[in-house]
């Protein structure tokens, strides 16, 4: 990452733009703003903040003739309740001005504050997050703590210098809050040195003093700065000397008691820009600390915040004509978007000089444990910085900087590139000259020696890395002086109780009961024999419990925790902390920072705390909770029970029978092994079982279930969920929600239940109930069962035999192929058995039915059905209503049953029965078997050599074309051969029996019936009754004969333009023809007279 110039802006106005003190930055109600200070004889300005480009000016504010004694010193912005305040100090010896920030940057509602009495107009300025200010004056000595009021600052106390404080000329100030407790810093000119204080009710107590016995080096400080990073506050003093060009950073990590412990301590070098440093600046910002320092060097710098509290030079860029950065007097830091925007302002130039870095590839601020630490980077743009004893760094791609210290280890770096990669090696003692660095090409990278330690460099691509390349990618550009004061103590082997100081120590307990306190400083802790008690307390420790039941507690930093053989207790606390619990039944709990646990071996208890961890149960039958975060919780080998807690959790069982729990948050659970069970809980979740026989419970949320292999039980309960049982026979259950259910292999079963869910069973024999809600289901491969429930349901049973039951709702069911089984039962169902040989049964309600190809047996049931054989040898029943039924292609069964039906037979021979009702019946092609049962029916044969009977009723019966046989049977019918040499029978009852074309055969039967044989030369019988033979003398209606006329009972009628005179009636044998010019009639066995009483004429 590197500083670049983005330009200069100016208010426009030169008493604004000249003499700028100070610079603020502020949440305003349309975005960032810039505020800036100058005067004496200035005002404020503001600035709106913008990405990819310099910010557009806001509002401007000039003091008036009353208020420019003393003005321009300090702002300081404050926000509460979504109100943003800006003060302006140093116009009056007893007060400050109030400027609310409103929409654009806009400064209105300007009150003056009055009621301080420090003497002078006060040059030093800082406010408590409770809205209290302390003000100062660099030539008294103490400050002054007041309430800020609505019109003015209240109360008010004055806290003095004492022999061990540094509040004498005070030349800085700062202000911060941890937890509840608001804290102030000050700096003290003439001293040397910084104070804390506790600020709470009349009075500040004195928490922490650093200055010149405690050998820190801090000079002259011009200003101080607070930062934030790994849930750890730091406090960063910038000083100079009283005569010279050097300058300083001071950080010291500060605590909720005010107290102080030096982290580390630069100065400035010749290619760092912070020499007379008078400014300093931090910003936090997605888990980076940036610093920036600037005065009279001619430049910047920018440094990153690490989270032990180290400090790390990014980049230093010298001012020129166009953007000076001479003899800087306010500087600030701000991001916006992914650029991270850089403010200075100077004594002499006009104006703000405006720097920008690019964020958008910045990885992570990784720090190393102590004992020999594995660090791995994102692949991304990471700082890695190595601990004490042998690490090895990974950064895996992008542009990383990798920080060494000194250890008298051997560290190893891994996929270094010199072309993008930096190597910071400042820390190194007396390192000024990188010429100064013994550098070995080696055969896959290189290795840098210099006073006692080595650095083996493995190269990205495998090959030799250019001794030149490699030094060109070094920089030393700060000079750390800082070294810490240590000790190295061991007990005996009693009860010991051993302290460090805050340098980096070595605390050895050996044998005994001990007690061991690391305080500050990245100490190494080894508990050894006996039931010991540890605390690494601040700094980046190593704590090693060795045998024994030992209690373990990290304190702030990173820390490296191993718990040893024994049941240990291990509390990680504030920190980055690595944690391995190792032998026997472990308790841990990681507290504050990203931490890593391992439980290892035995029967462990896990938990998280309050940010993104990473937990390993490992061997044994463990509990493992995230807590709070993003977490990724392992339970390992043995029988688990894993709990993300609140966060979107990653949770895998392991081996084992596992419990995992995902809680609040969006979970990922992975049951691995064993026959786990799994619940989601809150949240939209993602559960697969694993291997074994698993129990998945969504819970609430829109959650993700995926059995896996074995026989599994899936339950989405609340939330609209989507489940695949995978593998096995398993049980699947929507629960409340629209579901999407899919069983996979295995003969599963499925539950909808409400809403409108989606089910499909997979492979297997599978049974699905879509139970309330409009559902879709589908039974795929194999012999499936299929329940609608309530609802208006899709049910599709595709391959395998299939059972498809609909129950309540107007349910849409196809069988797919195979010999299916289909229901629809209540509602207005469509049923459709496609391919086999296929049940189809409509029961209630208006059904339509499709039997599909293959041999089909269908029933309507009750209601009003529509039924379609389709291709097949089908059996059709219509059931109970009117009915209309198609038989299509095949030889089909057909019986309408009750009901008024209308049935088409199709194609192909068809045998077809109405039963009760008056149905109409068309046999269609084929040779038809037909019966029209019980009431008055409409029966046509169609085409083909049909069979048709009208049977009870008066029906009218038609044979269609081609040879049929055609009979009314009981009841007054209307018979009728139509085309073709029929075979028409009346049956009883007064009949109508015409045999249309052809030669046909036609017998009345019982009763008085009218036989009619149309074209054709037709045998006519009438049988019982007085029967009238019917032709028509204007068309040709061949040459008849009637087998049995009865004289004086039966009558000939002809109807046309004959009378009997037209007759010729003649004997010849035994029989009696009458003939006319179209046609003739024969009477068998009639020789008796025929005269006119015999004729009708029409």
């Amino acid at each position: 990452m590197r500083l670049q110039v983005r330009g200069t802006i100016t208010s426009g106005q030169g008493t604004l733009d000249t003499a700028i003190s100070d610079l603020e930055y502020a949440s305003g109600p349309n975005g960032p703003v810039l505020v800036s200070v100058s005067g004496p004889e200035g005002g404020l300005a503001t600035y709106q903040l913008r990405e990819d480009r310099l910010p557009a000016r806001g509002d401007q504010v000039f003091y008036t003739a009353g208020q420019i004694s003393g003005a321009g010193h300090e702002i300081i912005v404050s926000e509460s309740g979504g109100t943003t305040h800006v003060f302006a100090t140093g116009f009056s010896h007893n007060g400050i001005l109030r400027y609310t920030l409103g929409t654009g940057g806009d400064l209105g509602g300007r009150t003056v504050l009055r009621g301080a009495d420090i003497g002078a107009a006060p040059a030093v300025a800082a406010a408590t997050a409770d809205g209290e200010l302390l003000l100062a004056d660099p030539g008294q000595s103490g400050f002054s703590v007041y309430g800020i009021g609505g019109s003015g600052l209240t109360g008010g106390y004055t806290v003095a210098d004492t022999a061990s404080t540094h509040a004498d000329a005070i030349g800085a100030a700062a202000a911060t809050r941890i937890g509840s407790t608001d804290i102030v810093i000050v700096g003290s000119q003439s001293e040397h040195g910084v104070t804390a204080y506790t600020i709470g009710g009349t009075s500040a107590r004195a928490g922490g003093s650093v200055g010149p016995s405690q050998g820190l080096g801090i000079m002259v400080p011009t200003d101080i700065a607070i930062a934030t990073t790994a849930g750890g506050t730091y406090v960063i003093v910038a000083s100079e000397p009283s005569n010279g060009e050097s300058g300083a950073l001071s950080v010291m990590r500060l605590d909720a008691q005010a107290r102080l412990t030096p982290t580390d301590h630069v100065l400035d070098t010749r290619d760092s820009r912070f020499g007379n440093v008078q400014k300093v600046a931090t910003l936090t910002h997605d888990g980076h600390t940036y610093v920036v320092a600037a005065g009279g060097d001619g430049g910047v710098t920018l440094l990153e915040l690490m989270p032990n509290g180290r400090l790390v030079h990014i980049d230093s860029i010298e001012g020129t004509a166009q953007a000076p950065l001479g003899d800087v007097t306010a500087l600030k830091l701000a991001v916006v978007g992914d650029e991270l925007q850089v403010f200075a302002a100077t004594e002499e130039d006009i104006g703000i000089t405006v720097l920008r870095a690019d964020l958008s590839s910045q990885g992570s601020p990784l720090v190393a444990g102590n004992g020999g630490t594995t660090l791995t980077g994102t692949g991304r743009n990471d700082i890695l910085l190595d601990g004490n004893g042998a690490d090895r760094l990974e950064g895996r791609g992008g542009a990383d900087r990798y920080v060494l210290t000194a250890d008298g280890q051997t560290d190893t770096i891994i996929g270094f590139n010199p072309a993008v990669d930096i190597l910071d090696l400042s820390g190194l003692p007396f390192l000024y000259d990188v010429a100064r660095l013994e550098i070995v090409s080696l055969s896959n990278g290189a290795r840098i020696t210099y006073r006692g330690e080595t650095v083996i460099l493995r190269s990205a691509n495998g090959q030799p890395l250019d001794p030149e390349a490699v030094r060109a990618a070094i920089e030393v550009n700060i000079n750390r002086s800082f070294s810490a004061p240590s000790r190295n103590l061991e007990g005996g082997g009693g009860a010991d109780m051993l302290r460090g100081d805050w340098g980096p120590d070595t605390l050895k307990g050996n044998d005994g009961n001990d007690t061991l306190e690391g305080r500050d400083g990245g100490d190494l802790l080894i508990g050894g024999r006996g039931n010991d008690r540890i605390l690494g307390m601040d700094g980046g420790d190593m704590l090693q419990g060795g045998r024994g039941y030992d209690t373990l507690m990290g304190g702030d930093g990173s820390d490296t925790m191993q718990g040893g053989s024994g049941n240990d207790s291990l509390f990680g606390e504030a920190g980055d902390d690595q944690i391995f619990g190792q032998g026997d039944n472990d308790t841990v709990e990681g507290g504050g920072g990203r931490d890593t646990i391992h439980g290892d071996l035995g029967n462990d208890l896990l938990r998280g705390g309050g940010e993104d961890d990473r937990l390993y149960g490992d061997d044994g039958n463990d509990t493992v909770n995230g807590q709070d975060g993003n977490d990724v919780v392992s339970g390992g080998g043995g029988n688990d029970v894993v709990g993300g807690g609140n966060g979107n959790d990653t949770l895998s069982g392991g081996d084992g029978a596992d419990r995992l729990y995902g809680d609040n948050g969006n979970d990922t659970l992975n049951g691995d092994g064993g026959n786990d069970a799994l619940y989601g809980r809150n949240g939209h979740d993602s559960l697969r079982g694993g291997s074994g026989a698993d129990t998945l419970s969504g819970d609430d949320g829109n959650d993700t279930l995926l059995g896996d292999a074995g026989n599994d039980v899936l339950h989405g309960h609340d939330g609209n969920d989507s489940a695949l049982g995978g593998d096995g026979a398993d049980t699947i259950s929507g629960d409340a929600g629209a579901d999407t259910l899919f069983g996979d292999g295995g003969n599963d079963v499925l539950h909808g239940d409400a809403h409108n869910d989606r089910l499909g069973g997979g492979a297997g024999a599978d049974t699905l109930y879509g139970d309330d809600g409009n559902d879709t289901i589908s039974g795929d491969g194999d012999n499936d069962l299929l329940h609608g429930g309530n609802g208006a349901d899709s049910l599709l049973g595709q391959s395998g035999h299939d059972t498809l039951l609909g129950h309540a709702g107007a349910d849409t069911l196809r069988g797919g192929s195979g010999n299916d089984a289909i229901t629809g039962h209540d509602a207005n169902d469509r049923l459709f058995g496609d391919a086999g040989n296929d049940l189809l049964k409509g029961d209630d309600g208006n059904d339509t039915l499709w039997g599909g190809a293959d041999h089909d047996a269908l029933y309507g049931g009750a209601g009003f059905d529509v039924i379609y054989g389709d291709g097949g040898n089908d059996s059709i029943k219509g059931g109970a209503n009117e009915d209309t039924i198609y038989g299509g292609d095949g030889n089909d069964y057909i019986h309408g049953q009750n009901g008024v039906d209308v049935i088409y037979g199709g194609n192909d021979s068809d045998t077809i029965t109405g039963n009760n009702g008056e149905d109409t019946i068309h046999g269609d092609a084929g040779a038809d078997s037909i019966k029209g049962g019980f009431n008055w029916d409409s029966v046509s044969g169609g085409d083909g050599n049909d069979t048709v009977l009208g049977q009870n009723g008066n029906d009218r019966v038609d044979g269609g074309n081609h040879n049929d046989s055609v009979m009314g049977n009981n009841g007054n019918d209307t018979v009728m051969g139509g085309n073709g040499d029929d075979v028409v029978n009346g049956g009883y009852g007064n009949d109508r029996v015409n045999g249309d074309n052809g030669h046909d055969t036609l017998i009345g039967s019982g009763g008085n019936d009218t036989l009619a044989g149309g074209a054709g030369h037709d045998i006519l019988t009438g049988g019982n009754g007085r029967d009238v033979f019917l032709f028509n003398s204007n068309t040709n209606t061949g040459n008849d004969t009637i087998t049995d006329f009865q004289n004086g009972t039966d009558r000939i009628r002809i109807d046309g333009a004959a009378d009997y005179d037209d007759l010729t009636i003649r004997r010849t044998g035994g029989d009696t023809v009458v003939s006319w010019d179209n046609g003739s009639v024969t009477l068998e066995d009639v020789t008796g007279r025929i005269d006119a009483d015999d004729f009708i004429f029409g």
